[in-house]
């Protein structure tokens, strides 16, 4: 057992303390409904905010380029991306910042009275209206793609 579980298990048991076994029951229940919740709230926030997971399909020499702090991103779609942002009511996107919690409050806000029906929903309604703004680009073979094509292409495929 690896130290987080036991921190867990740790954690669970000064939580129980006390409880009848019809009462752990329901806490346990209350817990696996509250991390279905925020695993809902998180599909959500990457599907609102897929720039903010944009390293993660970075190839070998974007990752170089942002460890030397150099966005790979290109300006145009930096710029689209600030501009909704800002209509949004969060802050611009800043490239390699760790911790964006405002987005993260702008998500829970937008769930806050919703079901995980409901949040499963509106996630699936922002990737469809997302895709529906950004129709993906038809390349030639004789025509190299823009920085800003690469960008649509990598987030739409």
């Amino acid at each position: 057992m690896n130290r987080q579980k036991q921190e867990e298990l740790k954690n669970f048991r000064n939580d129980t303390k006390g409880m009848s076994p019809s009462e752990i029951e329901k806490y346990k229940l209350n817990l696996a409904e509250d991390k279905e919740r925020q695993n809902h709230i998180h599909f959500l926030h990457v599907a609102i905010f897929p720039e903010e997971y944009s390293y993660q399909g970075d190839s070998y020499s974007a990752t170089k380029k942002r460890k030397r702090g150099i966005n790979p991103l290109s300006e145009i779609y930096i710029k689209t991306v600030d501009e909704r942002r800002l209509k949004l009511g969060v802050e611009p996107y800043i490239c390699n910042q760790e911790h964006y919690q405002s987005t993260k409050d702008y998500c829970l806000q937008k769930a806050i009275n919703l079901s995980n029906d409901e949040i499963k929903a509106l996630t699936n309604e922002v990737k469809k209206e997302y895709q529906n703004n950004n129709p993906a680009s038809v390349t030639l073979s004789s025509k190299p793609m823009t920085e800003a094509e690469e960008d649509m292409h990598m987030w739409l495929s």
